[in-house]
């Protein structure tokens, strides 16, 4: 995902693009230079796991919790490197975590220098209930994957909501809305360049896409099937569900499994095709129909690093023309970026 920075007045708003205290070593290891986002999203390929997690609360909910202790637990002034003394910490202000949960047990402390920022920034991916209660609690930030302006909103609205009820306020957790973009010098540029992806599409792509992402085999599903009769199927495998739920809520009811297939790659997403001019309208019409509280992840497009290039080269200027994106960075390490 590419990076880019929204603001409203006054305030700055980011747009981004093992044994498992080995991998939060290696975080806490990356993040030393202050710049590590964490996104967390449940595994759908380990079948184990999913079945533990299957009520959407229990194996996520204590990798959370995990995840916003274990960076935290040595004191800001605990390592001390004094080299005349030879004191590499003060062992009073180094604390063992001794977590034992359900799932996991982890000693610590982490056998690394603490992070400028205290601990990696969250961002939470999954928009189904369960997700939205993780992301209200645990989340520095959200990705979010909506189709339509309303969704949007009602997506925004239930976050808010949870977490109000959790005591945290709504500017606590920016949302990160996904977007494919197609950029062109003029409209026709840009529309010659979405038919050319379009058309570059092998024919089972969808069904590849579809497939991977929902956790069921779409390939040997009937054609003529329709899309709401492949719901409980899909909710079984506990894999993105909030994510098909959208398409379900936005797409034809009668739409069926092929010709879904076929559009899938394209619209998924919010999409935006034609000059830097008019996807900077667009941009900006959606981030303050949404409250001016977050910003975009930009999704895959026809070419890499190509579709980033210009995005950077055509639609960046006239983001920071309107004052909508930053021309410099504020701080030195991520969250102060996004704060």
């Amino acid at each position: 995902s590419a990076a880019a920075m929204l603001k409203v007045p006054g305030e700055q708003i980011g747009v981004i693009a093992g044994d498992l205290a080995d991998a939060e070593s290696m975080k806490a290891t990356l993040d030393l230079a202050g710049s590590l986002g964490a996104k967390s999203i449940d595994c759908r390929q380990d079948g184990a796991k999913l079945r533990l997690a299957a009520d959407g609360s229990k194996l996520p909910r204590e990798s959370y919790l995990f995840n916003s202790t274990i960076m935290g637990i040595d004191e800001a002034d605990a390592i001390l490197l004094d080299r005349d003394t030879g004191i590499f910490a003060d062992p009073d202000k180094v604390h063992l975590l001794n977590h034992h949960g359900e799932f996991f047990n982890v000693r610590g402390p982490l056998p690394v220098l603490p992070s400028p920022q205290g601990r990696p920034v969250i961002i939470q991916a999954g928009q189904s209930g369960p997700g939205l209660d993780l992301a209200s609690t645990y989340a520095d930030m959200q990705f979010g994957a909506r189709r339509t302006v309303q969704s949007m909103k009602d997506h925004r609205k239930r976050l808010d909501d949870n977490l109000v009820r959790r005591g945290r306020g709504p500017r606590d957790v920016g949302i990160l809305w996904q977007i494919r973009i197609q950029v062109g010098e003029t409209d026709a540029e840009a529309h010659e360049k979405e038919r050319r992806f379009i058309e570059s599409l092998p024919p089972d792509a969808g069904l590849i896409e579809l497939s991977n992402l929902y956790g069921l085999d779409f390939s040997i599903l009937r054609g003529d099937m329709r899309l709401a009769d492949t719901a409980e199927a899909v909710r079984a495998q506990n894999a993105q569900w909030g994510s098909y739920e959208e398409i379900l809520k936005t797409a034809d009811p009668e739409m069926t499994v092929e010709e879904f297939s076929r559009q899938v790659i394209a619209d998924r997403v919010l999409t935006a095709t034609g000059t830097p001019r008019s996807i900077a309208d667009r941009l900006e019409m959606l981030h303050h129909e949404t409250g001016a509280n977050g910003g975009f992840m930009l999704s895959k497009g026809s070419s890499a690093p190509g579709n980033l290039n210009e995005f950077v080269d055509l639609v960046v200027p006239e983001l920071q023309r309107r004052g909508l994106m930053k021309k410099s960075y504020v701080g030195a390490t991520l969250r102060e970026n996004l704060s």
